[in-house]
């Protein structure tokens, strides 16, 4: 029945685009070809290509997947200062601010939002960068160097067939630049007003084998300390209203890229101080400091065994290192002689992980099977707070706010990519993960692609996605408000797409596109069980369905 079911949804996906599909023969009819009077030159420099949807480079309209390559022209031209000024730019995704912690921002893809945007798997340079505290990337990967940045390659759709956790309802690929992509060394200097000054800097070298690139990005700013007329205690002991929000920033981006021969390393750090704008109780206070770093290690071999058969090992580790001081409300907040509200939770993430990966042509198919593992660890569980009592000076915390764990993550995955003839292919997925805490899980995709002889493409996929429950939502406890529920299940969703895309009057481009989600067991807090106990989180019952559809028209000037 559950297949019968499946096959109903993408008999109705077909359907929605009958209507498109009809016209198809009058829009072929126009006997012009908008590639006919292009170089070969001419048309490699209009083609975007990806690796993010099979993990093979391709060209991004053909490939099995919703998807959008924003390139370093673009971003430059877009004058783009961070990541989510990119991904704005992309159909049926949207950038909200909160508006209580600089660069606190929540990505809405195709109606689905959550705080820390943990439903968005977000790569750079194939790297997984989510946390699994909170499984969020924001913090600090937000504020991420855009001058060495190559290109950006999103999904909107799932990705769990390839990716497993987090890729839910989208997949973000920053590629970075390579020693082939920085010319010599570059230098660039910025000082403008609010003490703001920014330095970067790009360097390669290349010799026979050898090749060696690397960036550094300093910033520092005192920020515009904007005035705030009322805030959440505004006419309450202990306001600062009307005052100026604290929006210091000082940030260190830095790493480099070393390949020789079948051997490549990548190694990058991230350091970032924020002030707190308004904060997280809404309340001005001018004690918060926000610090979130985070290193990321890639080391590969690569080679081919014969003409037919290639063979990737990467290991690669990543730790995530929060340190925030945050004063809720500021001194004298009850009207007395109270010290403020303060908390201060410190943790570490550590991630070990491994992957071999595999290509072997047969016949028509590109056949790539993987296998990896990774454990992570949270630890280093401690800060200062005082909640319990205001009065008092914050002392160190007596019990971890988080359980301090080891989650073991096995996963095994298999890609068949057949080339059924010149026009079409049909790609093939499937993913298991295994979790040490909460079981395993299975993640299908299908996806088949056809050309017309006028460069439009028709694709129709179909794919299902996991979210895991972070340590955030299993293991925390000492808390009023929430606490962790061991056993949680992870979110779930199918997703049937279709869509068109179509070239004409040489500079134009429509691109159509219509989805279907199933959700279930969506994470969400539940009901207090007593006023004076802290919810739970749980998995709703039932299903959820997001229906919608994406339009969009591109002109190309030159």
């Amino acid at each position: 029945m559950q297949a019968i079911s499946r096959c109903m949804k993408m008999g109705r996906v077909i359907l929605a685009l009958s209507l498109i599909l009809t016209a198809m023969p009058l829009l072929a009819a126009e006997k012009y070809d908008p590639m006919s009077d292009l170089s070969l030159g001419e048309l490699l420099n209009l083609e975007k290509f990806m690796v993010t949807a099979t993990k093979h480079l391709m060209p991004a309209r053909k490939a099995p997947a919703i998807a959008a390559v924003i390139t370093a022209d673009e971003i430059r031209n877009m004058g783009a200062k961070d990541i989510n000024d990119i991904l704005r730019n992309i159909p049926g995704i949207g950038i909200s601010r909160p508006g209580t912690l600089p660069f606190d921002a929540r990505l809405e893809v195709r109606g689905i939002k959550t705080p820390f945007s943990e439903k968005v798997l977000f790569l750079v340079d194939g790297h997984r960068t989510n946390n699994a505290y909170t499984g969020s990337w924001l913090y600090p990967l937000g504020n991420l160097m855009v001058e060495n940045i190559k290109r950006v390659e999103i999904i909107r759709g799932p990705g769990s067939a390839l990716y497993g956790a987090n890729a839910f309802i989208a997949v973000v690929n920053v590629i970075t630049k390579s020693a082939e992509d920085i010319d010599g060394q570059q230098v660039s200097v910025g000082i403008s007003s609010f003490n703001t000054q920014h330095y970067t800097a790009l360097f390669s070298h290349t010799s026979d084998d050898f090749q060696m690139s690397g960036h550094l990005d300093y910033f520092d700013t005192d920020g515009a300390a904007s005035l705030i007329e009322e805030d959440a205690l505004t006419g309450k002991f202990g306001s600062l209203a009307p005052s100026n929000t604290l929006e210091f920033v000082e940030k260190l981006d830095f790493g480099f890229k070393v390949k020789y021969q079948n051997f490549s390393f990548n190694g990058r750090g991230i350091i970032n101080e924020y002030g707190p704008y308004i904060g997280t109780g809404r309340a001005l206070n001018d004690e918060t400091v926000l610090k979130f770093n985070q290193w990321l290690a890639n080391l590969s071999y690569a080679k081919n065994l014969t003409n037919k058969l290639d063979i990737k090992v990467n290991f690669y580790t990543d730790l995530y290192d929060q340190d925030t001081y945050i004063e809720i409300f500021p001194e004298g907040f009850t009207g007395k002689n109270d010290k403020g509200l303060i908390g201060n939770p410190i943790l570490k993430n550590r991630t070990l992980g491994s992957e071999v990966t595999t290509n072997y042509v047969l016949g028509n198919h590109l056949l790539t099977t993987g296998i990896g593992y990774e454990e992570v660890k949270e630890y280093d569980i401690g800060g200062v707070n005082n909640l319990a009592n205001p009065f008092a000076e914050p002392t160190p915390m007596t019990e971890k706010f988080v359980k301090a764990v080891t989650r073991k993550v096995g996963a095994l995955y298999l890609q068949d990519m057949w080339t059924i003839t010149q026009n079409d292919s049909l790609t093939l997925g499937i993913r298991h993960d295994d979790y040490g805490d909460f079981g395993g899980t299975t993640n299908p995709r299908i996806g088949y692609v056809h050309e017309f002889k006028n460069n439009s493409t028709l694709k129709f996929l179909y794919g299902s996605a996991f979210r895991a429950p972070t340590f955030n939502e299993l293991y925390i406890r000492n808390n009023p408000v929430v606490v962790g529920n061991a056993a949680l299940k992870p979110e779930k969703i199918n997703t049937y797409e279709a869509s068109l895309e179509y070239p004409f009057l040489r500079h134009y481009t429509l691109r159509l596109s219509y989805f279907h989600n199933d959700i279930e067991d969506i994470i969400r807090v539940g009901t207090k069980p007593a006023i004076d106990k802290p919810a739970p989180w749980i998995n709703v019952d039932g299903k959820t369905q997001v229906d919608g559809a994406e339009a969009e028209l591109l002109f190309k000037f030159s």
